[in-house]
C-alpha cells in the first residue's frame, strides 16, 4: 500500500473486513465459511504467529472462532507493517490473512511485487493511466489486473492466463488453456 494513502485506506479496509463474519457454510447468508480441516487451520494460525514473531503488526482478527461448532473457523487477520521479505509476504498462506506492505514509489512497488518466487497474478489500483502502462510492462505475473476506477470483477474466460515462476500449472482459459486439455492426433490416409 502506498504510504501516502495508508491513513485514508486502512480504516476503510478495517471497516469492510469487520463485516466478514465466519459462519456455517450451510447458512444461505454465509459469505465466509470454515477452512478445509484442522491441519490447514493450524497451518494458517501458525502463519499468523509467525507474522507476529517476525515483527508485523496484527491489527485485526487472526484467532480461531466458533470453536464450539467443531468447525475450523479463523477470523480474518490483517497485518500492517509487513516486511517484503517476511514469510507472510513471501509464502502462499491459502487462508484469511492480509499482509499490508508499505511502499513509497512505483519503483519500490515493482521491486516488492517482483521480489517473490510466485507469479500467478498481480493487481494494481491507481488513477494514473501512465502508471498502469508502465506497471503492466514491468510486473512478472501471468495475469495483471489494473483498476483505475471502480472495483474488480471476474475474469474473461476468453483470455489465456499462463502462470509465471512457481505459481499455477501452465495455461488456463482461452485458446491455449483449451489446448492444454487436448491431444493432437494426425491421421494420414494413403489410397
Amino acid at each position: 500500500m502506498q504510504d501516502g494513502i495508508r491513513e485514508k485506506l486502512m480504516p476503510k479496509i478495517l471497516e469492510h473486513v469487520a463485516k466478514i463474519v465466519p459462519q456455517d457454510p450451510l447458512d444461505n447468508n454465509c459469505t465466509f465459511g470454515a477452512l478445509i480441516n484442522e491441519a490447514h487451520m493450524n497451518k494458517v494460525l501458525g502463519y499468523i504467529e509467525t507474522g507476529k514473531a517476525d515483527g508485523a503488526k496484527l491489527i485485526y482478527g487472526g484467532e480461531q472462532v466458533l470453536q464450539e461448532t467443531g468447525g475450523f473457523y479463523v477470523k480474518p487477520a490483517i497485518f500492517d507493517q509487513v516486511g517484503a521479505g517476511d514469510r507472510i509476504a513471501q509464502e502462499e498462506i491459502f487462508g484469511p490473512v492480509l499482509s499490508v506492505i508499505g511502499f513509497k514509489d512505483e519503483a519500490e512497488a515493482l521491486e516488492i511485487a517482483n521480489g517473490t518466487c510466485f507469479g500467478l497474478a498481480a493487481y494494481v489500483a491507481t488513477q494514473n493511466v501512465g502508471r498502469v502502462q508502465r506497471m503492466g510492462e514491468e510486473l512478472a505475473a501471468g495475469i495483471i489486473q489494473m483498476f483505475a476506477t471502480g472495483t474488480p470483477s471476474g475474469g474473461n474466460v476468453a483470455i489465456t492466463i499462463e502462470a509465471h515462476k512457481q505459481s499455477g500449472f501452465g495455461f488456463e482459459a482461452g485458446i491455449a488453456g483449451l489446448a492444454a486439455y487436448t491431444a493432437v492426433s494426425t491421421v494420414m490416409c494413403f489410397t
